[in-house]
């Protein structure tokens, strides 16, 4: 998994509540909030999500003993290449990055 950047996203969708006055609409589901010390209601998704893109910014983009275990098997001529494979994941991938932009 390849991050893009170092900084996760923070969920910008705060909710405050309700306008004065105003009854929700009728079957429109509400998010779970919950108050904040300053008296914010914070979406509970919003604050999972932050969660997680806040562990996942902390690990580490290489993995070190992934790292040590295939120089082993590249040293030891034990490591095999599935070349089909590996141009079909570039093909793939490079698929994915043209439909996202």
């Amino acid at each position: 998994m390849k991050i893009t950047s170092n900084e996760p996203t923070k969920v910008n969708d705060l909710a405050v509540g309700q306008t004065k006055g105003k009854e929700p609409e009728a079957g429109k589901a509400q998010a779970r909030t919950t108050p904040d010390a300053s008296g914010v209601k914070v979406n509970r998704e919003g604050l999972a999500t932050n969660r997680i893109k806040d562990a996942i910014a902390q690990e580490p983009e290489v993995r070190p003993t992934k790292v040590a275990e295939l120089k082993a098997k590249l040293q030891q001529g034990e490591y095999k290449v599935d070349e089909q494979k590996l141009a079909q994941n570039m093909v793939n991938r490079a698929l994915r990055e043209d439909l996202e932009r």
